[in-house]
């Protein structure tokens, strides 16, 4: 029979007479047990499955004896005490305080959150919130009862004396072995651990091992620093025995209406690898932040600055922005630096900017006196709904400024009206019309631009392609743009029980002036326009202002949807453009500007959502052949998975170091084991044969560590550098959070 009393904290009362009451205060202990006895001498026996309670605390027992004078609760045999907090502690024996706050427990064990486990021959609990443990032990590791690796974990922490300070969340090691596979390794005589379920604490992060045969043996030891719950500090030294010491560090901070992030690094070289390195200064730097912060009135306030010491400094130390900064680089363009300075201000029917743009070259053969600095950039469009439609009014003004070469300055201010409609048989209709007028001044414009500068002795021919044929040194323009326009789709569907099928196709009809201004605009911000299914039904296929798309014409396009069940989806875009005459808008090899244009189109295919197809195209509308190919290929079979990019492009003009015309990228990864996983990347020149970039890597991970080797061939063939084989290894301690 079980019975619940209910003792009092140093009151004695009497187990038969006395009934549980209804309520208890907080002083008081609560028992419940199989059975319940008082000895001569005053002490309380419970035995079986016992379970008692104080203040929030609960304790769990074989057996528990309470000297109600005393005030001390013995608790024997599978001992199991829960605090305030939920944490649990587990024990063969424990002397505790009657509220279960404080005691003395032997063969003590503890599980911390996610996956610590702390465990001591003995540990006393103490009211400032500390345990001391004796003998004891830690890990993160899976503790395994049986076979070779029972009591082994891959590695622990054993030591004389531990402390874990509960309000700190930090455990202190004193006299400490490190342990792997049960082999004592490393001696420290001191060591801190943040508690397991900490999101962060300050302490050194795992190092990182390279050896390149560009840069030598590189070591770095990462120093985290958690200043405040919003802001940290990494800071994260890398040595290299070749050419010096590197200090680096990141800076983050997050409030509720800002984000700052800083990453930057100083070294005093002791050692070049290239005599095309950038004639270096004695001391060599990179910097890259962002800042962003909320404003009233909806505006919000960002600068990016980001910049090197000389062209040749990421490539010399392997340097380049990590984490949310890694995707600020742009892909086409990954060796030009940009910083910019904006307020902008979004509304439902506003838009306002007003920017400053600084550009850095890295390139070898290009100037940095003719890279222009948009100093400034403003932008506004204010947007009206009108009977039928929407009316879009604007303008922007734009002042590039460089050392040498040309000087400009552009304003311009359009109006904007678009209206749809759709009928009940699912014709849509959609018109538009644009004014635009824009104003030009040109200073030194009979210096050119950066990409007649980039070779002696080319700027005589280059300049033949200049507005006015690179004669005239001051000059002033104005032209006036009206674009008018209609587009009508319709699709068509099919539906089955299993499948479906939709086509759509899709004509939209354009009219403006026949006139490119070619020979009277330099073109800044559009030079490296791209025809394809993107920019197909853009009435204007420019990317910015100077370069209009004139002329009367007709872009057409079918678009399909097909899907079989929840295993096969197609999605495909074929069109092409016609004109009622050539414009010499647009260079040659864009695909675009003769009276019919190549052919682009897109196929997107996924399969039983383990693979997926897509493919981009441009094909010769004379010859049939393909002018660019993009495709890639990606899948997943059980354990594998891999993936194929390609890219093929014909009479390429991207203003590059190398120029590829077909390049291939293979990669795949294979999950041997639970804790084994294989990865390789192999980066292929076709035009050339040779092999640009090859990656393997090899992971040995399990739920407390991880391992990673990974072996990098770098052959960019940039000027001045030597190719670089790099091994990489870094080892890492999971489990904390």
């Amino acid at each position: 029979m079980v019975l619940s009393l209910l003792f009092a904290v140093g009151a004695a009362l009497s187990v038969q007479d006395t009934p549980p009451p209804a309520a208890v205060s907080e002083d008081d202990l609560l028992f419940t047990a199989a059975n319940v006895d008082r000895t001569e001498d005053g002490l309380i026996v419970a035995e079986g499955d016992v379970r008692a309670s104080a203040e929030g605390r609960f304790i769990r027992a074989d057996r528990v004896i309470y000297d109600p004078e005393l005030g001390l609760v013995t608790a024997e045999g599978n001992v199991v005490v829960t605090d305030e907090t939920g944490q649990m502690y587990f024990a063969d024996k424990a002397e505790l305080t009657s509220d279960l706050a404080n005691g003395i427990a032997e063969m003590f064990e503890a599980e911390l959150a996610p996956n610590g486990t702390l465990a001591a021959a003995t540990v006393v609990r103490r009211d400032d919130g500390t345990n001391t443990l004796r003998k004891a032990t830690f890990t993160l590791c899976q503790v395994c009862e049986t076979g070779l690796r029972k009591d082994r974990p891959v590695w622990q922490l054993k030591a004389r004396r531990v402390i874990q300070d509960e309000d700190a969340k930090v455990l202190r090691f004193r006299n400490a072995f490190i342990e792997v596979l049960g082999i004592p390794t490393v001696w420290v005589p001191y060591a801190q651990l943040p508690d397991p379920s900490v999101d962060r604490a300050t302490g050194f992060l795992p190092p990182d091992y390279r050896n390149s045969t560009r840069r030598g043996n590189e070591f770095e030891v990462p120093f985290y620093v958690a200043i405040s719950d919003y802001q940290d500090f990494t800071f994260s030294p890398r040595y290299y025995d070749i050419l010096g010491l590197m200090f680096k560090g990141e800076y983050r901070r997050n409030t509720y209406n800002s984000a700052a992030v800083v990453q930057a690094g100083i070294i005093n070289p002791t050692n070049d690898l290239s005599e095309e390195a950038g004639s270096p200064d004695p001391i060599r730097w990179h910097w890259f932040s962002r800042y962003t912060r909320d404003l009233p009135a909806d505006w919000t306030f960002e600068a990016d600055i980001d910049g090197v010491s000389d062209r040749g400094y990421l490539l010399t130390y392997d340097i380049e922005p990590r984490g949310e900064l890694r995707d600020r680089i742009s892909i086409l363009r990954p060796d030009r630096l940009d910083s910019n300075v904006s307020f902008r201000r979004k509304t439902d029917r506003s838009f306002t900017d007003v920017s400053n743009y600084v550009f850095q070259t890295l390139r070898f053969n290009e100037d940095q006196e003719f890279v222009g600095q948009a100093l400034p950039r403003l932008r506004h469009e204010q947007y009206f709904q009108v009977p039928g439609g929407e009316v879009t009014l604007g303008g922007s003004f734009l002042s590039l400024f460089r050392e040498d070469g040309v000087d400009s300055m552009r304003g311009s201010a359009h109006a904007r009206y678009r209206s749809s409609y759709t009928t009940k048989s699912g014709h849509r209709f959609e018109g538009f019309a644009e004014l635009r007028g824009d104003t030009y001044h040109y200073q030194n414009a009979d210096q050119g631009i950066q990409v007649c500068n980039v070779q002696d002795g080319f700027f005589e021919t280059c300049r033949l392609g200049l507005p006015r044929d690179g004669l005239e040194e001051d000059f002033s323009f104005q032209r006036f743009l009206p674009t008018v326009g209609a587009e009508w789709s319709f699709p068509l569907a099919r539906l089955g029980e299993n499948t479906s099928l939709i086509i759509t196709p899709r004509v939209q009809a354009v009219a403006a002036p026949d006139r490119s201004f070619r020979d009277d605009v330099f073109n800044e911000d559009s030079q490296f326009f791209q025809f394809d299914t993107v920019t197909l039904f853009d009435y204007n296929k420019s990317a910015g202002l100077d370069l209009w798309e004139d002329g009367r014409r007709v872009n057409v396009g079918v678009e399909t949807a097909a899907t079989v069940g929840n295993w096969l989806t197609v999605d495909t875009l074929v069109g092409t453009q016609f004109r009622s005459e050539a414009t010499d808008a647009f260079e040659p090899n864009t695909g675009i500007g003769e009276v019919q244009s190549d052919f682009v189109g897109a196929v997107d295919v996924r399969l039983f959502n383990n693979l997926a197809f897509d493919n981009r195209f441009r094909i010769d509308d004379d010859t049939g052949s393909f002018r660019r190919l993009e495709s890639s290929v990606g899948g997943r079979l059980g354990r594998l998975s891999g993936g194929l990019n390609y890219l093929r492009i014909e009479d390429d003009n991207f203003e590059t170091n190398g120029i590829l015309d077909e390049f291939l990228i293979v990669n795949a990864a294979l999950k041997v084991t639970r804790h084994i996983s294989i990865a390789a990347v192999q980066a292929q020149n076709l035009d050339s044969g040779d092999s640009t970039n090859t990656e393997v890597a090899l992971r040995l991970a399990n739920r407390c560590s991880a391992l990673s080797i990974r072996y990098r061939f770098d052959d960019s063939n940039v000027e001045g550098f030597e190719q670089d084989r790099e091994i990489f290894i870094r080892f890492d301690i999971l489990g904390f959070n």
